[in-house]
């Protein structure tokens, strides 16, 4: 018995640390948006985005997909506004614009 305990010390001395390499490193998502509005052309940043857009082009933390919640945060960190379109086609929906000073 204390032959095969000692081996079994042997082998656990021998194996190297398991390191969490596999996950990739995050991104904050004010670099995200940022990153995602300095490579489309200046029209499409100028339109009006909808959550679910935005949420559908970046990626969380912990999930696929980041919160609502931490999107709007850093949309306002960034200077972004909110508004309802309250035309026909807007139907009332919640839109987010980018202040840009050009």
């Amino acid at each position: 018995m204390l032959t095969y305990m000692e081996q079994l010390r042997r082998q656990s001395d021998n194996k190297k640390p398991v390191t969490k390499t596999t996950k990739e490193e995050y991104t904050p998502l004010e670099e995200q948006i940022t990153l995602l509005m300095s490579t489309l052309p200046l029209s499409m940043q100028q339109r009006n985005w909808s959550m679910s857009d935005l949420m559908g082009r970046l990626h969380g933390k912990f999930r696929a997909k980041p919160h609502a919640m931490k999107v709007a945060e850093a949309l306002r960190k960034l200077g972004w506004t909110c508004r309802r379109d309250y035309s026909r086609a807007g139907g009332g929906a919640r839109v987010w614009r980018q202040n840009l000073l050009v």
